[in-house]
């Protein structure tokens, strides 16, 4: 059935104005017994619009899990709650056919939450994609790399890796099961293989800002531009949807918090609390196309768990079909209470990126000075780590 309106409950998880909503570290929290009607013309109007547009960008996983438990990624910290698997090339074929007659020369990307070069047949995707005439852009952690020649030949248009550090003592803690060596050796042998095969692919580190890996920043930018690569750094944060709702209600197991609370900046709760004021904005995450190896549709990209968050299989629903099905999806509701679907895509909104930023380094300089009353060093963070990341 399509959907043309949102019930009344979708989108909804604000104060009615009634009475302040209980806080939690200066979050107001959900209160399902307190809504306020959606405006239904506004709504109505927005998803028209969103299906009249197409998908912002495609992200599609060909695999099923990662090699790593990286604690703030979901397949960290909720092993178990996804089935695994690889895509079949059938599988393949039939979905990039569709994608190719629905969107071409999209931009395509070739993760999500997983890991896509541990695909045996990934080269052989790749190029099919890119002959398909797609955008193509595959991000991987580079702790398997199997064929970098024919990678770099494959017609991408980026290639990221995504790293958090440039020892193994300070990489380790945030990629989990990663070895750091083995990434630079692979780095090395990738920048080889694009200059012997001429390859015109954009490479870049993407660097994830952690409070404890800050002072290893400019090891590894120095590192890459010596290979020829572009560097690029962004404060992590905590993913997905699920686990961050879980945090800001007080659910979160206690040693998952702890990571939380000693590893990110800003706070979880400074970035909500900034967030939720403009929690009426539009949701831009559900205005991406997101597959799964199986080819199921996912609710959006911040979202994890497939049994609660499939909105339909992408060869048997259309876009605006699933448009309709997306607006009306009632997990929305704490997600948008809370200001998470303003704050994932922050990064790209230059004006809320600055104001993030500015959040995280008043955030280490209250530590800094926290410790200082204390006369205690801070573990791994160096003491111009605030100046090298400016």
């Amino acid at each position: 059935m399509d959907h043309t309106l949102p019930p009344a409950s979708a989108h909804t998880g604000w104060s009615n104005g009634s009475a302040p909503l209980p806080q939690r570290g200066g979050v107001e929290l959900f209160d399902p017994a307190r809504r306020t009607p959606p405006d239904a013309a506004a709504l109505a109007c927005r998803l028209e619009s969103s299906r009249n547009a197409g998908p912002r960008l495609i992200l599609w996983d060909l695999v099923g899990t990662c090699n790593l438990r990286c604690p703030s990624c979901a397949v960290g910290s909720m092993a178990g709650a996804n089935p695994k698997g690889l895509i079949s090339e059938e599988l393949f074929s039939r979905i990039l056919e569709k994608l190719a007659r629905e969107f071409p020369n999209w931009q395509l990307h070739f993760y999500n939450w997983t890991e896509p070069l541990i695909h045996p047949r990934i080269v052989k995707f790749c190029k099919a994609a890119a002959e398909a005439g797609f955008h193509l852009h595959v991000s991987s952690n580079l702790n398997h790399l199997k064929d970098p020649e024919g990678l770099m030949a494959a017609g991408l248009k980026t290639f990221r890796i995504s790293l958090s550090g440039f020892t193994q003592a300070v990489y380790g803690c945030t990629h989990r099961g990663g070895d750091i060596e083995k990434v630079k050796r692979n780095m090395k042998r990738l920048s080889e293989a694009r200059i012997k095969t001429g390859s015109r692919t954009r490479v870049h580190v993407y660097y994830h800002k952690y409070r404890h890996n800050l002072h290893e920043l400019p090891l590894m930018q120095s590192y890459a531009h010596d290979l020829g690569f572009e560097f690029y750094d962004d404060w992590a944060y905590l993913m997905p949807v699920e686990k961050l709702i879980e945090y800001l209600e007080g659910d979160l197991p206690a040693a998952h918090r702890q990571f939380v609370d000693d590893y990110i900046v800003p706070s979880v709760n400074d970035a909500i609390a900034f967030m939720q004021p403009r929690r009426n904005e539009p949701c831009e995450l559900i205005d991406q196309l997101v597959i799964d190896f199986q080819g199921n549709l996912a609710l959006c990209c911040a979202t994890y768990e497939s049994k609660k968050n499939t909105v339909g299989n992408y060869l048997d629903v259309d876009w605006r079909e699933l448009q309709g099905r997306r607006y009306s999806h009632a997990a929305c509701e704490k997600c948008m209470h809370y200001g998470a679907h303003v704050f994932y895509p922050h990064f790209s909104r230059p004006d809320l990126k600055e104001q993030v930023a500015a959040m995280a380094h008043a955030c280490l300089e209250r530590s800094v000075e926290k410790t200082a009353r204390r006369s205690v060093s801070l573990p791994v963070l160096h003491p111009l780590s605030l100046a090298e990341s400016a």
